[in-house]
């Protein structure tokens, strides 16, 4: 015996679905963050989480190059956050602490840039 069920409607399929009820619109403010935490970001030196404006993003885009952004610029590409202050900038070159978080090799240039932003000791 053929059992053939009934079709079903587009609206049912997708109150069924587990996957569609979880991107409902506004389900990130029902999880109770607010929005100031959204925009916070762990040092990769001293794991510590601050405000992304806080921090010196360096960013390595498509095509292999590096960026270091201080000012809480928004730029593509896949981005390592260290705090401003002397002692993380400081350990991030010695230890090459980029090498782990873009895993593989970091140009020297971007570990010079950084060490020369430690040496001016640039307020931002």
């Amino acid at each position: 015996m053929n059992r053939q069920h009934p079709p079903q409607t587009p609206s049912d399929s997708k109150a069924q679905c587990p996957a569609t009820q979880s991107h409902v619109k506004g389900k990130r403010e029902a999880s109770g963050r607010s929005k100031k935490e959204s925009f916070t970001r762990s040092c990769c030196v001293c794991k510590t989480r601050k405000h992304k404006n806080e921090l010196i993003r360096v960013r390595k885009t498509k095509d292999g190059t590096f960026h270091i952004e201080a000012n809480g610029e928004n730029g593509s590409g896949r981005g390592i956050y260290i705090c401003k202050c002397a002692a993380c900038i400081k350990e991030c070159v010695t230890k090459k602490s980029l090498n782990r978080g873009f895993k593989g090799v970091v140009p020297n240039e971007a570990y010079e840039a950084l060490a020369i932003l430690n040496i001016n000791n640039i307020k931002y």
